[in-house]
């Protein structure tokens, strides 16, 4: 039952293309560590090897944090304060790299970023907009009892 749930609400999201972390995917966003503690900074890299190009934020300030809130659940974490940006195009083969400073008030558990990009197309005189979301990977936030965030491939 679980799986027809799954395989109904990734057919239901039509024209949303969803991409994750994976080294082959040709569009990815990945944090730079796999555990943070409240008030860390997290590195994120949006990678681009698609063959297309994208309009982006220079500093990805419209990466929106969710917080896992049961199995298929992400409840978005707003951040306080405008999101003053300039966008520019990120070409294929290209990459953005930007600082984020997750709130001082994050509760200990399962994170990520998501990422929505915008690509214009025109087809037989008409015009639509081709959205798609990138994920980072899962990483924890603890608490600062817990440790000090381990950054992707150290042995800690």
């Amino acid at each position: 039952m679980k799986y027809c749930l799954a395989a109904f609400l990734l057919l239901s999201l039509g024209g949303c293309e969803l991409v994750g972390s994976d080294d082959t995917l040709p569009i990815r966003l990945e944090a730079d560590a796999d555990a943070y503690q409240p008030g860390q900074e997290v590195e994120l890299t949006l990678f681009n090897n698609s063959g297309r190009t994208f309009m982006v934020s220079g500093t990805l300030c419209h990466a929106l944090l969710q917080q896992r809130d049961g199995p298929f659940r992400w409840t978005p974490i707003y951040r306080d304060g405008a999101c003053l940006d300039v966008g520019f195009e990120l070409r294929s083969g290209n990459r953005v790299v930007a600082s984020r400073q997750l709130p001082d008030s994050l509760a200990a558990g399962d994170y990520r970023f998501m990422y929505t990009l915008n690509e214009a197309k025109v087809e037989d005189r008409y015009s639509h907009i081709e959205r798609i979301e990138v994920f980072t990977e899962i990483f924890k936030v603890e608490n600062k009892q817990q440790g000090n965030g381990r950054l992707r491939g150290s042995t800690s």
